[in-house]
């Protein structure tokens, strides 16, 4: 058996289908926490009754943020296997079944991450990290990915880790490096998620002034176990943010050129590497928003499964 914990604020309109899509689980969970932070209007639990798997709405009047909602959920869970997922995303209905039958199989895992469909308006696009290739290269991104891609043991190693709130932004990169300090990260590499790219209302990863500073907070907090190839490849990542803030031509083109010398410098491979560069640098000139629309168009003509 296992929980699910999702956040939610004000998005009653794309609750009730990552709700439902956490019901339809071809192997039903043992409960579903909603935690209501602070929403206007509240969410109403008599929406989720009626089914036989209990749909708990766990209210907070003041909201906090999403990572002390998470938890307060992870506080309630009452199974041994939990797993997240945003109020925005959905689950394809075998995403428990293949993730809790990876994690009995594999007892050393701590958590599972999965592939995602990425959806922007009517289409989608495939992403799939390996396994091998998330591990190798985790300090320098987090190719585990978003909280609605991962399952969590609850054990001994696991039980008493909670998410940062101070974290601005790479909360879920954070809470993935407190669970590799406790065990090893699987990945079943085939998409098991849908992630929107546009959902009518800002990700907490679309702002760079956030995204700037949970990097650095990230660098500083993990700096002892980051390897300086890594480290140098995120202060460059932080030098492309901060162009992107720069409303000055002149100091845009000031952070550019360091970011692009320490990202080029790094020991990512070539191939994965010099298009992450040119997509942090037409980010800074063009924007996020238009470049990530861009990336989609590439994605669903050229897969990324790597």
């Amino acid at each position: 058996m296992y929980s699910v914990i999702i956040p939610t604020h004000n998005r009653p309109s794309t609750l009730g289908r990552a709700v439902r899509s956490a019901l339809a689980q071809s192997l039903p969970p043992g409960e579903v926490l909603v935690v209501d932070d602070g929403s206007s209007p509240r969410v109403d639990a008599a929406e989720f009754v009626g089914g036989a798997i209990p749909v708990t709405v766990i209210r907070r009047d003041i909201p906090e943020g999403a990572p002390r909602a998470r938890n307060a959920g992870l506080d309630r869970a009452a199974h041994p296997f939990v797993a997240f997922l945003d109020d925005d995303d959905e689950w394809l209905p075998q995403k428990m079944e293949r993730q809790l039958d990876c994690l009995r199989r594999r007892p050393e895992l701590v958590a599972v991450s999965c592939g995602r469909f990425l959806v922007s308006g009517p289409t989608q696009s495939l992403e799939v990290f390996s396994e091998q290739y998330s591990r190798r290269y985790f300090w320098y991104d987090n190719y585990f990915g978003s909280f609605s891609f991962l399952a969590v043991r609850i054990d001994e190693r696991t039980c008493g880790l909670r998410m940062d709130a101070d974290f601005p932004a790479c909360q879920d990169w954070a809470y993935l490096a407190g669970l590799s300090e406790r065990g090893p990260l699987g990945v079943v590499e085939e998409p098991l998620c849908r992630y929107y790219l546009q959902h009518g209302g800002p990700r907490i990863t679309s702002g760079s002034s956030n995204r700037t500073r949970g990097l650095t907070r990230f660098c500083q907090q993990f700096q002892q176990r980051m390897p300086a190839d890594a480290r140098r490849w995120v202060e460059g990542r932080i030098h492309f943010l901060r162009a992107r803030d720069e409303a000055s031509l002149l100091r845009r083109w000031a952070h550019l050129p360091l970011g692009i010398a320490l990202t080029l410098r790094c020991g990512l491979p070539l191939k994965r590497r010099l298009p992450t560069v040119a997509r942090y640098t037409a980010e800074a000139l063009i924007g996020f928003e238009r470049m990530e629309r861009i990336k989609h168009q590439i994605r669903r003509r050229w897969p990324s499964r790597i």
